[in-house]
């Protein structure tokens, strides 16, 4: 009893690991979403359109739909520590060549160097923290870290318009490189991967499988990864598009950031729980559910009245509620050692909705008007529902 029990105690350095690992993860969505709330400023200084700007945080994620798959194997062959220190270069790349920019294409560049490094974090962190916390405690863990998206943000959010205001652009672009720095530095000297898991340390052969072609060949993981992808189209259009949809109703451009983070807050502490829910009442059903919900509100979201402060709490909850079950599904799809191979997959969808989502939105809310970006929303997220229901997982 006691030798079986001994195995699933948590090493006391993974939690070292989980704040590295969160703290580092956090420094991809701080550059992801520093465009958002400084928008206008980039719109007008640029001289771009709205489909324009949208692209800029498509093309973020458009590099991670070519890196997803090589991904898996290029931190096998670097092994995790080394992918990780790759993903925090290409951010403070992106950050610098963001900050230098003088035109438009340069600015697409360093977007693109960012996207690099949030592909390769994507599959970084959740391998790692998997790799260090035995599996009951797998839900913590990624629930912890899956708050790194709204909990990034949500500071670039609240702090960003107040840089723009007093250095410009150039200041938000700065300040996101110097953080990354930081981490690079803490990663550099903190992060190291456990003697047990010696098949994923950096020295190591890659652990023995079915194989990266035997999985692609498998239809759950593939389910997983579009329903994933058709979620991000719509979570993360609402999160690049809501501020300067709230400008068009009269806020300033840091009020309107602040109202739109209420989205990002709420999203934050419901993903937390999403991984304690999904354990006792089922990942699918923590999926399916909340998509479905979803689409029934985004109908809805853009209709004149007072019922988007009540859409965008529900959908910032329910949305939440699905993305650590996502996350923690994925390696359940297939055998433990392919489980790098079904996140890359997991990685493809998550990127390819996050690209093709806010420039599509864009053109529906500048072309048709923001209530028709809201219903170009509903047969995504409910295609999504319809995938994820049919994935072999409880």
């Amino acid at each position: 009893m006691t030798e079986k029990s001994a195995p699933q105690s948590v090493p006391s350095y993974a939690w070292v690991i989980l704040i590295v690992v969160y703290l580092a993860s956090m420094a991809a969505p701080l550059n992801q979403f520093k465009v958002p709330p400084v928008m206008g400023t980039l719109m007008e200084s640029y001289g771009m359109s709205m489909a324009v700007a949208g692209t800029l945080m498509s093309i973020f994620a458009l590099i991670g739909v070519v890196l997803a798959l090589p991904s898996g194997f290029i931190m096998g062959r670097i092994g995790v520590k080394n992918a990780g220190l790759v993903a925090l270069l290409c951010l403070m790349a992106g950050g610098a060549v963001g900050a230098l920019a003088g035109n438009i294409p340069v600015l697409m560049a360093s977007r693109v160097l960012e996207g690099v490094g949030m592909c390769l974090m994507s599959i970084v962190a959740p391998t790692a923290l998997a790799t260090w916390f035995p599996p009951h405690k797998h839900g913590l863990a990624l629930g912890v870290w899956g708050t790194w998206v709204p909990i990034g943000s949500t500071i670039a959010f609240s702090i960003g318009p107040t840089i723009a205001a007093a250095s410009g652009w150039t200041g938000v672009a700065w300040g996101s490189f110097g953080y990354t720095t930081v981490l690079f530095v803490a990663f550099l000297l903190l992060f190291r991967m456990p003697r047990a898991a010696a098949p994923l340390a950096d020295s190591a052969p890659a652990p023995q499988g079915a194989g990266m072609g035997a999985v692609l060949r498998q239809r759950d993981p593939w389910f997983l990864a579009i329903s994933f992808a058709c979620f991000m189209m719509v979570t993360i259009s609402l999160m690049t598009f809501l501020p300067a949809y709230f400008i068009s109703t009269g806020l300033d451009q840091a009020a309107a950031a602040g109202k739109a983070s209420i989205y990002i807050i709420v999203n934050m502490v419901s993903i937390f729980l999403g991984g304690v829910i999904s354990d006792k009442l089922g990942r699918k059903k923590c999926i399916v559910i909340p998509y479905i919900i979803i689409g029934g509100l985004m109908a809805f979201f853009f209709l004149p009245g007072d019922g988007i402060m009540f859409s965008m709490l529900a959908v910032g909850i329910l949305g939440g509620f699905a993305v650590t079950p996502t996350f923690s599904a994925a390696p359940m799809l297939v055998a433990p050692a392919d489980a790098g191979h079904a996140m890359a997959i997991l990685a493809l969808g998550q990127n390819a909705g996050m690209a093709i989502g806010p420039a599509l939105f864009g053109m529906f809310a500048q072309n048709m008007g923001w209530d028709a970006a809201g219903y170009f929303t509903v047969p995504v997220i409910l295609l999504g529902a319809f995938l994820a229901s049919r994935i072999k997982v409880k």
